[in-house]
C-alpha cells in the first residue's frame, strides 16, 4: 500500500489507486476502473513470488497505465471493435435473409472493416504496455527494475504456466495483446537517459 502511494503520487495521480487480489496461478497485474477511481489487481504469484523491488516495478507500471490514461483510451477501443463487427454482423445477417443484391464492395467493407478494427486494437494494447514499461522507468528513475522483474516474471511463468518458447505454429505478433517479454526487455535497454530523467525535472 505504501509504494502503491508513493508512486501516485510521484505520477501526479489526483487518488490512491485500490488494490485487489488475484488468485490463481501465474504472475499477473490488471489496472481497470476509470482515471478518478483506478483499481489495481495483482496475482498471488506476485506478491509471494517477486522481491519487493519487483512487485514495486509491477505497480510503477500499472501506475503509468492509470497516469497515461489508458483505461480510458482501451475502452474506446474495445467499443470501436464491438461496434464495427456488431454492425457487421447485423449487415450481413439482413443481406443474407432480406434476398437483397448489395454491391460486391459493400459485402468486403462488412468483412473487412471488423478485421482491421480487430488488429487495431490489439496494436493499440501493445503500444500502451510499452508506454506503460517507459512510464514505469520514470517513475522509478530507470529501467533496471523493470527489465529484473520481466526477466523474472517470464521465468516463474514459463514453469507455472508452463509456457514454451515461441514456435512457429503460434499467431503473429499483430494477433497478440502485449508484446513479447524480450521485446519489451530490448525496448527498456533502448532507453536514453534524457527519456526518463525528464520525469523529475518536471518538479513531481
Amino acid at each position: 500500500y505504501e509504494m502503491v502511494r508513493l508512486l501516485a503520487e510521484r505520477a501526479g495521480l489526483s487518488h490512491i489507486p485500490r488494490l485487489y487480489f488475484l488468485p490463481g496461478p501465474g504472475v499477473n497485474a490488471i489496472t481497470t476502473g476509470t482515471p478518478n477511481d483506478t483499481i489495481i489487481a495483482l496475482s498471488d504469484q506476485a506478491m509471494r513470488q517477486l522481491s519487493p523491488r519487483q512487485v514495486r516495478a509491477v505497480l510503477a507500471h500499472e501506475i503509468a497505465h492509470a497516469w497515461h490514461g489508458d483505461t480510458r483510451i482501451l475502452v474506446v477501443c474495445d467499443i470501436f471493435y464491438r461496434a464495427t463487427w456488431t454492425i457487421a454482423l447485423f449487415g450481413l445477417f439482413v443481406f443474407i435473409f432480406s434476398h437483397a443484391n448489395p454491391p460486391v464492395w459493400v459485402v468486403i467493407v462488412f468483412g473487412f472493416v471488423p478485421t482491421i478494427s480487430f488488429l487495431l486494437q490489439r496494436a493499440v494494447i501493445r503500444d500502451r504496455e510499452f508506454a506503460a514499461d517507459h512510464g514505469a522507468s520514470e517513475l522509478l528513475a530507470g529501467p533496471e527494475d523493470m527489465i529484473d522483474a520481466l526477466e523474472h516474471i517470464d521465468a516463474i511463468n514459463r514453469r507455472s504456466l508452463r509456457l514454451v518458447p515461441y514456435r512457429s505454429t503460434q499467431p503473429p505478433a499483430i494477433l497478440d495483446t502485449h508484446p513479447s517479454i524480450k521485446t519489451r526487455i530490448e525496448a527498456l535497454r533502448a532507453l536514453k537517459p534524457h527519456i526518463w530523467q525528464g520525469f523529475f525535472k518536471t518538479g513531481h
